[in-house]
């Protein structure tokens, strides 16, 4: 919404729909079936049929951790027709099965911090700081994706081989949130026309 986004839907468990709608008044909350306070794969369908009228989605903040959750960011990657903001939970789900990254119709943004470039790449942390525009640009090239790596510079690659890299960073921004608050924001401009690069 701060980006400028005009109508932001949120897909929720069932479970936390009454704190969400008491505190996000300017959101349309899309309460989903849920197992255990997270997604169910059972609402897979939902899911994709909510995604279909989006101009972006973001994938991955706050969904947790188990084998639906995996099967819930393979589902928005195949299904959507949209560019995807994958993030946080939905890089940890790529991370244990790879092929959602190949696997999918539309063009994908993905924000990771180092640790979870780590466990995309199999790189340790220490490998990854050794040339971080290289681990970049190899990622992004390698899976046809906008790579937004997040450290005290971040780098974005582009498929095409070109990197930036924003140096202005601060201490304010490792804080846990942050990211999230990033991935809306780049949601929030794909949403508004601008290209995933």
């Amino acid at each position: 919404i701060k980006a400028g986004c005009g109508l932001v839907n949120l897909i929720t468990p069932k479970s936390a729909y009454i704190p969400l709608a008491q505190k996000l008044t300017e959101v349309i909350i899309r309460p989903v079936s849920d197992k255990d306070g997270k997604i169910s794969a059972a609402s897979l369908n939902t899911i994709v049929s909510f995604a279909e009228g989006a101009n972006s989605i973001i994938c991955g903040c706050g969904l947790g951790q188990n084998h639906d959750i995996i099967e819930v960011v393979r589902a928005v990657a195949k299904n959507s027709k949209v560019p995807i903001i994958l993030d946080a939970d939905g890089l940890n789900a790529a991370a244990k099965h790879i092929d959602i990254l190949k696997n999918r119709k539309a063009e994908m943004v993905v924000t990771p911090h180092l640790g979870e470039m780590s466990r995309l790449t199999g790189l340790s942390v220490e490998e990854i700081q050794k040339d971080i525009v290289l681990v970049a640009k190899n990622f992004a090239s390698e899976y046809n994706i906008v790579t937004v790596l997040k450290s005290a510079s971040t780098i974005v690659a582009l498929p095409d081989g070109k990197a930036y890299i924003n140096t202005i960073g601060n201490s304010g921004m490792a804080t846990a949130g942050s990211g999230d608050v990033l991935a809306g924001l780049i949601g929030g401009l794909i949403a508004q026309g601008l290209s995933p690069s």
